[in-house]
């Protein structure tokens, strides 16, 4: 985008074995343009050796004009949160913390949060 965008507070609801982030993204830039707002988690302290960050959602924006936001959500389902356990030969969600982290990139976190699964 030839633009730049201001990312709102996240609200971040761990309910009904889904994960919803909300938040109002809006252009203060200049020029109309685009935005994809991506998800990325991490495990504390995992039992495994897993990424930093995990990529586990994305949405883009509809074109905004500059001074316009736009109310986005993002639904993850629980179960995207786990890893291939070859001893129990299926897919496991650790309990525990985990740390959410709303970007505009891999390197470019714009809001931050942590759900705990039980």
């Amino acid at each position: 985008s030839y633009t730049d965008f201001e990312y709102g507070p996240a609200d971040i609801i761990l309910a009904n074995d889904s994960i919803s982030i909300s938040l109002s993204i809006k252009n203060i830039g200049s020029t109309k343009g685009k935005e994809v707002i991506q998800v990325y988690m991490e495990k504390l302290t995992p039992s495994v050796d897993r990424p930093v960050q995990e990529l586990k959602g994305f949405v883009k924006t509809e074109t905004l004009e500059p001074g316009v936001s736009e109310n986005i959500s993002i639904s993850i389902p629980v179960s995207e949160l786990g890893y291939w356990d070859e001893a129990e030969n299926g897919w496991v969600v650790e309990k525990g913390a985990y740390h959410i982290k709303v970007a505009a990139s891999s390197r470019d976190i714009r809001q931050e949060g942590e759900i705990i699964i039980e």
